[in-house]
């Protein structure tokens, strides 16, 4: 499938998307084409996901995508799947597009906990999660899609400016001696290994 491609302009919204639609601009409260495919709209503050942007494949006209980024550490549940989709749904017949059937993807690098009596799928919702990489990826490229998911909040993963930052308790001078022991399996591996780091910014960790 083709992608249609669209110079890109970058707009911070006042709301939270998609619990409120439509959304306006800062600083001058315009309203954002977020639908036009052509722009990035960076969510406001406290917002379940920070970006997002909607793409519409070329030669086929019956398909528009809307791609968004969560990040989080817990499992999937069921019940949070139906608030995403729940949400979606709101917002998608917000603008009267009746003549669409929105259907909800759900790509997570942590585990989906099903609820035990749950029978097959949710209606109109698919959640592809890692211990399902494999399935929906093939053998070769499932763990490239694990390392896609994971890579910009696995610390392993970062530039060095970026471990300064983040990283209480190491200067700049010793983030090399951090790299060369990479890769850390745990928090916990990466304190045994520099016993003189603080603990690891909720922003980011070892995990892999």
């Amino acid at each position: 499938m083709s992608i249609k491609l669209k110079p890109l302009c970058v707009c911070k919204a006042n709301e939270q998307f998609p619990l409120t639609n439509p959304l306006t601009e800062k600083p001058d409260d315009k309203i954002i084409d977020w639908q036009s495919g052509g722009v990035i709209v960076i969510n406001g503050s406290s917002a379940p996901f920070d970006v997002f942007f909607v793409r519409e494949p070329e030669h086929i006209d019956d398909y528009k995508f809307l791609m968004m980024n969560q990040c989080g550490s817990k499992k999937m549940p069921v019940s949070k799947v139906e608030e995403e989709d729940e949400k979606n749904l709101k917002n998608f017949f917000y603008d009267d597009n009746n003549d669409y059937m929105p259907i909800t993807i759900i790509f997570t690098s942590q585990p989906y906990i099903k609820k035990k009596q749950e029978s097959g799928e949710l209606s109109g919702v698919l959640v592809v999660s890692k211990e399902d990489f494999k399935k929906h990826f093939g053998s070769v490229f499932s763990s490239r899609a694990s390392f896609a998911f994971t890579g910009d909040t696995n610390s392993n993963f970062w530039e060095k400016n970026r471990l300064e930052n983040v990283l209480d308790g190491i200067c700049y001078s010793s983030i090399g001696s951090v790299i060369k022991k990479w890769p850390y399996y745990s928090d916990d591996d990466y304190y045994n290994k520099n016993p003189g780091a603080k603990k690891i910014r909720k922003n980011g960790s070892f995990l892999i």
